[in-house]
């Protein structure tokens, strides 16, 4: 045995890192969602493309390709939604679009305060909102 490798016997002890202080900050946010009764599985997303935006409710966190927006209204999304959507894609061509989300693990009722609010804010900011009215 080497006799500079000597071993105490006992651990060191865990620093938090910047990993776990965001872990915990999670944590907490969720917490609080779920206590103030508006956690859910929606999430709201933002997609942007040449001084235009596309605000939407989703199932789940991550965002789909336009290219699945696209080829199928999910449930959702409104049928004005989507034919609106769809169109804007095509002029598009598809390329270009940068996607943005705004809220995550919320229910229903707060995604549509939330989609709501954002698109009332990016007109007031002269974004041209590609939704409907209505």
């Amino acid at each position: 045995m080497n006799s500079s490798k000597k071993d105490s016997g006992h651990k060191l002890d865990h620093k938090p890192s910047t990993g776990d202080a965001l872990k915990n900050q999670r944590m907490a946010q969720e917490q609080a969602k779920k206590d103030s009764g508006i956690w859910g599985d929606l999430s709201v997303g933002i997609i942007e493309h040449s001084n235009g935006a596309f605000v939407h409710v989703y199932k789940g966190v991550l965002e789909s390709s336009v290219h699945r927006l696209a080829a199928k209204r999910a449930k959702e999304v409104s049928k004005a939604d989507h034919e609106a959507l769809c169109l804007w894609l095509k002029a598009g061509g598809y390329d270009g679009f940068k996607h943005k989300v705004s809220a995550w693990n919320i229910n229903a009722e707060e995604a549509a305060r939330v989609k709501g609010v954002v698109i009332a804010e990016l007109g007031a900011a002269g974004t041209r909102v590609i939704n409907p009215v209505g």
